[in-house]
Order: C-alpha cells, then sequence, then structure tokens
C-alpha cells in the first residue's frame, strides 16, 4: 500500500484566526462551470463576481474575514490553491470569475467533496458525472 509523505511540522502549526462579529461568507464561489446548464449561468455569474468583489473589499476594509467553503469536485488529492488556480487559467469568463474571487492572504479557506452542478446527485458525482 502507497503511503502519502508525511507532512511537515509546519504544516501543522496552529492557524491564527481573525476574530470579528460579522464575516463573509462565500460558499461554492471557486468553481469551473462544467456542467451542461453553465453557459446559460455565465453572464449573471460574472456579474454576481464583480459585485461580490466589491462588497468584499469594502468588508475587508472595515475589517471583516471572509471564509470560502469549497468544492474539492472530485479531486481528492488537490489542495485548494491547485483548485483555484486551475479555474483562474480556465478562458473567458470562466478564468475572470476565479480571478475576481480569489481569497487574500488573510482568509479562511475550507474545500470539501460535495456535488457540484445544479442536478447533481452527490450519487451522480462520485460516479464522475459531475464537473
Amino acid at each position: 500500500m502507497d503511503r502519502l509523505p508525511v507532512a511537515r511540522s509546519a504544516a501543522l502549526k496552529r492557524t491564527h484566526l481573525p476574530h470579528s462579529k460579522e464575516v463573509l461568507l462565500l460558499v461554492d464561489v471557486i468553481n469551473p462551470l462544467r456542467f451542461p446548464t453553465a453557459r446559460d449561468l455565465i453572464p449573471g455569474a460574472l456579474a454576481a463576481a464583480r459585485a461580490i468583489a466589491g462588497f468584499k473589499a469594502r468588508l475587508a476594509r472595515r475589517g471583516v474575514s471572509a471564509i470560502y467553503a469549497n468544492d474539492n469536485y472530485g479531486t481528492w488529492h488537490s489542495e485548494f490553491r491547485d483548485i483555484l488556480a486551475a479555474c483562474q487559467t480556465l478562458p473567458g469568463e470562466r478564468g475572470e470569475i476565479a480571478r475576481l474571487l480569489a481569497p487574500s492572504r488573510s482568509d479562511l479557506v475550507n474545500a470539501a467533496a460535495a456535488p457540484a452542478g445544479p442536478n447533481e446527485s452527490a450519487e451522480d458525482h462520485y460516479r464522475g458525472v459531475g464537473c
């Protein structure tokens, strides 16, 4: 049985968590938009991304933290930064959305396995039908 390399102890250092009475929770905003009806959603998603980016910037100036909760899109051995980088290099509006909504260094991120796409069940996703 192959084993993954042991993480360096630096990776296990406690993360400083910002304290804030308010938080901006961004759920599944980093998304490759690869599902059958995505083309129809992209113009609205780009407009929403621009609005969210502006809102996030205004909140950040007030000291409000952002938390990203995102799919891993079935890439079980990927880190969120790998998913972000892949989405940022997508052509056109899909890449622009990821670039607009990329977390800053002070933002908190949690990537977890979950179904991707509005018409997909968890069972479909784990069979590889999704994005």
